[in-house]
């Protein structure tokens, strides 16, 4: 496969070559520019138990996209742990905020 400067194959090779700097820096360090993480993470931060994505919507008001992709960025960033559902499924998660 031949790779023009503007073929999606050229770009996502282009971007996983360049280095990431906020990737390498401590959780606790990183600065998160989104305003809906802060929110899910403080209503996490008051919590004591471990809490599926559903009660953190219906705590926090946000829609399901939004508390997806916040969780997905706490989670990368270090901020939120996540432990398997035993009475659902393996696959659901129940999210705790991690103590630093």
């Amino acid at each position: 496969m031949t790779a023009t400067s503007f073929s999606i194959y050229a770009q996502i090779i282009s971007a996983s070559s360049e280095s990431n700097p906020v990737a390498k820096q401590r959780p606790e360090v990183v600065r998160m520019r989104s305003p809906i993480a802060h929110l899910v993470l403080a209503y996490l931060c008051g919590q004591h138990e471990y809490l599926r994505q559903h009660e953190i919507r219906e705590g926090t008001g946000l829609r399901h996209s939004a508390v997806c992709w916040a969780l997905l960025l706490l989670r990368r960033h270090g901020l939120v742990e996540a432990v398997p559902d035993p009475v659902r499924n393996g696959r659901y998660l129940r999210y705790k905020a991690r103590a630093v």
